[in-house]
């Protein structure tokens, strides 16, 4: 990880180097002597310090605080014009109103987010973060919560159009290869409004289990806080 985020040092050694060759061969050497060994350490060092310094996080977007935020995995093909264009895509969330069904009534929150594409690297994949404020209650408001991973997915399916990214993934039980790793659909929260106050589980993402969740809290008394 501390080699992905050197860069300026990598740049640094390849001026140093650059002004030694200079000295070397004005006053120490012939041309033809240190023109091999200086070419092959200039482009080595220069070919790092370009690498690191194009594998630098990229960020737009503003936020008012540090309030919440997850990553999403993101394609090879996945670059700085997409973060755009998905920070574009989120910011039309309020006027399409498409936190609204995960409120239960209540005015949906104005939305700002920060995105960062992180590179993948030693120990990361290649991920965009995304930060938002405000900070959203995962208690009275775990479905507005949900609603929003809901949405910020569905946004980037329609930004992200690259294979995913195959990290070598294996198996631990059997040690095969697993092949990279494909999302399955997207699933919108169902809000039990009716039971969000209760104190119960109130958030479902299929019919099935919002309707095992409406009969169980029928059948017993309501827990204590």
């Amino acid at each position: 990880m501390f080699a992905e985020q050197a860069w300026p040092l990598q740049a640094a050694l390849f001026v140093i180097q650059l002004v030694l060759v200079i000295v070397a061969v004005r006053r120490y050497a012939t041309l033809m002597m240190v023109l091999p060994l200086s070419g092959v350490l200039l482009l080595w060092s220069g070919g790092i310090a370009w690498k690191q310094f194009t594998r630098r996080p990229v960020t737009v977007g503003h936020r008012s605080g540090m309030d919440g935020g997850f990553s999403q995995s993101v394609s090879a093909q996945f670059k700085k014009p997409e973060l755009e264009r998905f920070y574009a895509r989120l910011m039309q969330i309020d006027s399409r109103g498409e936190l609204q069904p995960f409120t239960c009534g209540d005015p949906p929150p104005r939305m700002e987010f920060e995105l960062t594409l992180k590179p993948e690297g030693t120990w990361n994949e290649r991920l965009v973060s995304v930060g938002y404020s405000p900070q959203i209650d995962n208690n009275t408001n775990r479905c507005l919560s949900s609603g929003l991973s809901y949405v910020v997915a569905g946004a980037l399916a329609e930004v992200d159009h690259g294979p995913p990214i195959d990290y070598g993934y294996t198996d631990p039980l059997s040690g095969k290869k697993t092949g990279p790793y494909v999302y399955g659909p997207r699933q919108a929260p169902i809000c039990l409004c009716e039971l969000r106050h209760s104190g119960r589980e109130w958030v479902a993402f299929t019919e099935e289990a919002a309707a095992e969740l409406r009969a169980k809290a029928s059948e017993s008394p309501r827990p204590q806080p």
